[in-house]
């Protein structure tokens, strides 16, 4: 068939994420994080340069925190996707970190706001800008994750 013409070309939800986690392995294996990515692998017309910034994001707050656990702590960060019903395509960044603390949770996303000691605030708030607004998603945090510490899920709805 013939190409439309602006179509972003189709990715691998399984290369996206192997490329991110590649970005951030030296910071990982300096900290002594451990980096997984699942084995879920969906195709996708994500544009590739902003998929690599929300996953980057998450992975470099979830090694951050990760390493704030004692060394004999298990530290790692696990980097899946998910196809969902509605046919919309979700990023999850899990960590074996410490979690949010309740009082934190609404305010994580807040411009500005941000709980590391030289942290500037904007991640998230990046991230969740674009996801909202570029691919009518959401950045959230879920209670239940995969590993005890904080989970990130980034849905895009548009454009997946």
């Amino acid at each position: 068939g013939g190409r439309k013409r602006g179509r972003p070309k189709q990715l691998h939800t399984q290369d996206l994420i192997e490329k991110a986690v590649s970005i951030m392995q030296v910071e990982a294996d300096d900290r002594g994080v451990q980096l997984i990515t699942g084995d879920t692998d969906i195709s996708t017309h994500l544009d590739e340069a902003e998929a690599l910034l929300v996953l980057v994001n998450l992975i470099n707050n979830a090694v951050y925190w990760t390493a704030t656990q004692p060394q004999d702590v298990e530290r790692k960060v696990m980097v899946d996707a998910r196809s969902n019903s509605d046919s919309s395509l979700t990023f999850i960044v899990s960590d074996s970190g410490p979690g949010v603390p309740d009082d934190l949770r609404n305010r994580i996303f807040d411009p500005y706001f941000s709980s590391k000691p030289d942290g500037v605030g904007l991640g998230l708030t990046i991230v969740g800008n674009m996801v909202e607004d570029v691919y009518a998603g959401e950045l959230a945090l879920v209670q239940e994750g995969q590993l005890g510490g904080a989970t990130f899920e980034a849905t895009f709805r548009r454009r997946v």
